[in-house]
């Protein structure tokens, strides 16, 4: 028999841990205590194993309140070097339900050169069946960056397959002139009883960017874009909008001698609206020839700089089989006055001869740049600045030759940029003809890795006019030490295109002498947990969550810890 003492205090032997010994291995786990609401009160433990050559494994124990008692085994066989596969089976003599339940895993991990990937296959009795695959591949070069991640099956008492997560990631980088990015996020659920569609959403981003040298003219650049972002069950309720596609090509400032330097822009957009059952599809073609304030100029005293200006631009739009066009030559004067390096006040004074229509009534959304398609004397202004941190800029401007509606829209764009990979952006947009906001958006974006391996994700994109999230994504892993002795461990995922929170997590862990104690709370899962360490064993250690106590065993509704749902 055995017995437990602290200090002079004995206590009832409880089984805590079995050890068995092999150098340089970490063959024990601790016992894990808690509560939640499906299993009550339980009480999971985990004996490792080792066999001759390669095979070893672990045999799980789950004493359940509510549910009964549970069995289950984890064997890992020798493969190559590189290599891991493993086979697990479990099984549950279900008091509440009065059945018995049995679940069976294979998984396969393998590192190759640049690529690392796992595959897992599940298949589960409940009383009904569940059974899945899944997938996740990450591959990383000197120019290649690439991660894909997908589970697909059929799960719940009325069954439904399921596709999610289905995420690709690609970047490639081969040089400081040649950049494509590559993103692709899909999901999808449907009631295979009724064939209804529960969920239909859909996320396509592609971008290239590419900058080359002619003859002795330097910077000339290219870039396409794709981009789709639909949501099934939103179809009726509003518009979606896909670029199919965005292309810009842009010269660099070349110099014409006594005219100046001037610069060309070709944009051109193919744009596809969609909003229930009916689609429609327009294109948008921009020419634009602009003098560029390079080069000597009319006047300049102090920080105030005079110069000519000039911009020539049109505009073909296509729809619905019908043409429309549109041209503005403008000719004026720039006064430019800089503050300080970072701030600067733009003023340009012009005369503009216009003529040609825009599908604004069959395409509004379509249209761009109305206000520098009138006639008339213009004057426009804007105001920049820019550090290293903080980026913004306001524009508007006034056309003299219109009575209705003569005011230029205010455009405003703020950025901080706190650190390397994050930042955060809001764009406003108000017509002071009809004083009110057009544009108000909010962009954030984070990504941080510390030394001490907290990591964090964060992408945001938030319509404050219409009230509406376009996407939502954080992640969160951090530890935090706030006292000696007591540290704070918080594992979080929020996915506004998939199921809303995935995981939530929050421990704290006390330094309690050769001993660590952790207490731990799940938030979906509604489970609080309690688990005892001994700093002895500097090899050992148990991450909450980690799925090795057997928190993939209660439930079978996700993989371990949702390894297919994770960013990092």
């Amino acid at each position: 028999s055995a017995s437990y003492w602290e200090g002079k205090f004995k206590f009832p032997a409880v089984p805590k841990m079995v050890l068995s010994l092999q150098e340089g291995k970490d063959d024990f786990d601790d016992s894990v205590f808690g509560y939640n609401a499906a299993d009550g009160f339980f009480l999971k433990m985990v004996y490792r194993y080792t066999l001759t050559g390669a095979h070893q494994g672990k045999v799980l124990f789950d004493l359940m309140q509510w549910k009964g008692v549970g069995q289950g085994i984890k064997h890992w066989f020798p493969v190559r070097a590189g290599r891991e596969f493993a086979v697990s089976f479990y099984h549950l003599a279900d008091m509440y339900d009065a059945q018995d339940d049995y679940q069976l895993q294979a998984t396969w991990h393998e590192q190759k050169g640049n690529l690392t990937y796992d595959l897992g296959g599940k298949y589960y009795d409940l009383g009904y069946p569940e059974y899945g695959l899944r997938g996740n591949f990450n591959y990383r070069s000197d120019q290649w960056l690439a991660s894909f991640q997908g589970e697909t099956g059929q799960s719940g008492l009325s069954p439904q397959f399921y596709l999610y997560p289905c995420r690709l990631d690609v970047s490639w980088r081969p040089g400081p002139r040649t950049r494509l990015t590559y993103r692709n996020n899909i999901y999808y659920r449907e009631d295979l009883t009724t064939a209804e569609v529960i969920t239909k959403k859909y996320q396509n981003d592609l971008e290239f960017w590419q900058t080359w040298d002619l003859f002795s003219l330097e910077g000339f650049e290219f870039t396409a874009r794709l981009k789709q972002n639909y949501d099934y069950s939103d179809r009726y309720a509003r518009q979606f909008y896909h670029d199919l596609p965005a292309l810009s090509f842009q010269t660099p400032a070349i110099d014409l001698g006594s005219p100046g330097y001037y610069q060309g822009n070709v944009d051109f957009l193919r744009l596809v609206e969609i909003k229930g059952e009916d689609e429609k599809v327009g294109t948008r073609t921009d020419l634009q020839l602009a003098r560029r304030p390079l080069g000597r100029s009319l006047w300049q005293q102090g920080g105030f700089t005079l110069d000519l200006a000039n911009n020539n631009r049109y505009q073909l739009y296509q729809v619905a089989g019908e043409t429309f066009r549109r041209s503005a030559v403008s000719i004026g004067l720039t006064g430019t006055q800089r503050f300080t390096p970072s701030l600067t006040w733009t003023n340009t004074l012009s005369w503009v001869e216009a003529q040609g229509e825009a599908p604004t009534a069959e395409f509004p959304r379509l249209v761009t740049s109305s206000h520098l398609f009138m006639p008339g004397g213009h004057l426009s202004s804007s105001w920049r600045y820019n550090t290293r941190v903080v980026s913004a800029s306001l524009t508007g401007g006034y056309n003299f030759g219109r009575v209705d509606q003569p005011w230029y829209p205010v455009q405003g764009m703020l950025t901080i940029t706190p650190m390397p990979n994050s930042s955060i952006r809001l764009n406003a947009t108000y017509n002071p003809n009809i004083r009110e906001y057009t544009d108000l958006y909010l962009t954030a974006r984070g990504q941080h890795t510390s030394e001490e391996g907290n990591r964090f994700y964060l992408e945001a994109d938030y319509d404050l006019l219409e009230r509406r999230w376009d996407a939502l994504e954080v992640e969160a892993k951090l530890k935090n030490r706030l006292t000696a002795t007591l540290q704070s461990d918080l594992s979080l995922r929020y996915s506004f295109f998939g199921d809303d929170f995935e995981r939530a997590r929050l421990g704290m862990t006390y330094d309690w002498h050769c001993r660590e104690v952790f207490f731990g709370y799940d938030f979906l899962r509604k489970e609080y947990i309690v688990q005892l360490q001994y700093k002895i064993f500097k090899e050992a250690g148990f991450g909450y969550g980690s799925g090795e106590q057997g928190f993939m065993w209660t439930g079978a509704d996700r993989w371990g810890t949702g390894a297919g749902n994770e960013i990092w």
